[in-house]
C-alpha cells in the first residue's frame, strides 16, 4: 500500500508538470520573443520544454500502468480473504472426514492454482452412534422391539417386549367331557384368555366303563355297557350258581320267588 501511495504521488506531481508545461507553450504562441528565451537553454546544451512534456507523458503513463497492477492485486488479496479463491499447488489433493460419525472421507484437487469443490462423502455408516429405533410388535401391535446403531450400522431387532397373550377377538375351542366329544371354547379379550366356557356334552357315560349289573328272577342277573357315551340296555337274566343274597356283589335286592 505505501508503493501504490508514493507512486500516485508520482502520477500527480507528472499531470502537474504537464499541464504547467502546456500553459507555457500557449504563452510561446502569443509571444514570439519569448520563443527565444526559452529556445536559449536548448541551444545551450540543456532539455526544451517540449522534451520535458513528453517525459512527462512517458513517466504518467508508466504510473497509470503501475497503478493498474497494484488495483489489480489488491482485487486478488481482497478475493482471497473472501474465499473466492484458494492458494494451492496444482494437482495437490487433500482430504477430510465426513458422514453421520466422521468416518468417512471427501477429497478435494488443485486445479489451476485452484481448489475444486469437495466430492460427495464416501462413508459406509448407515446411521449414527448410539441411536435407537422402535417399532410396534406383539399380537396386537402393544409390545415394542428396539434395535441400536453400534459403530455405523443397525443391530437386529430385540425380542419384543408384550404383555398379550393373544389377539384380540380371536376364538379357542377345546373337547371336554367324558369321552373328549364335549366342546368348550373361549375368546381373547384385552390380549388375555379368559375361563374356558362351560363343557356342552352329551355323554353320560364313559366308554368302556364296567357295566351296571342288576338282579333278575331267583338268582339271575342282567348288565349293560356304555357305548359311545350312553348306556345300552340290560342284557338277557343269567342265572348264577347258589341262592340270591340281597346286596352280595352290589347287585339290586333279590326278586321274590
Amino acid at each position: 500500500m505505501r508503493l501504490l501511495s508514493f507512486r500516485l504521488t508520482l502520477l500527480v506531481a507528472a499531470l502537474a508538470a504537464a499541464v504547467a508545461c502546456h500553459a507555457d507553450r500557449q504563452g510561446t504562441d502569443q509571444k514570439p520573443e519569448a520563443d527565444a528565451a526559452i529556445a536559449l537553454p536548448s541551444e545551450a546544451g540543456g532539455p526544451s520544454p517540449v522534451d520535458a512534456a513528453t517525459s512527462a507523458d512517458a513517466e504518467m503513463v508508466d504510473d497509470a500502468d503501475t497503478g493498474r497492477d497494484a488495483q489489480a492485486a489488491a482485487d486478488a488479496a481482497a478475493a482471497t480473504d473472501a474465499g473466492m479463491t484458494a492458494q494451492c499447488s496444482p494437482n495437490t489433493r487433500e482430504s477430510q472426514s465426513c458422514g453421520r460419525n466422521g468416518r468417512g472421507t471427501e477429497t478435494r484437487t488443485c486445479i489451476g492454482g485452484v481448489w475444486s469443490p469437495w466430492s460427495s462423502c464416501s462413508d459406509g455408516d448407515t446411521c449414527v452412534d448410539g441411536a435407537q429405533e422402535s417399532v410396534a410388535c406383539g399380537a396386537n401391535d402393544r409390545g415394542t422391539s428396539t434395535r441400536r446403531c453400534v459403530a455405523g450400522a443397525w443391530t437386529a431387532f430385540e425380542a419384543c417386549v408384550d404383555s398379550d397373550e393373544c389377539s384380540d377377538d380371536a376364538k379357542e375351542t377345546s373337547t371336554c367331557g367324558l369321552n373328549g366329544r364335549g366342546v368348550t371354547e373361549r375368546s381373547c379379550t384385552n390380549g388375555i384368555w379368559p375361563p374356558w366356557s362351560t363343557c356342552e356334552d352329551d355323554d353320560v357315560c364313559q366308554d368302556g366303563q364296567a357295566g351296571e349289573s342288576r338282579a333278575c328272577g331267583k338268582k339271575g342277573v342282567q348288565t349293560r355297557q356304555c357305548v359311545l357315551g350312553e348306556w345300552s340296555e340290560f342284557g338277557p337274566c343269567s342265572t348264577g350258581p347258589g341262592p340270591c343274597v340281597d346286596g352280595v356283589g352290589g347287585l339290586k335286592p333279590c326278586l321274590p320267588g
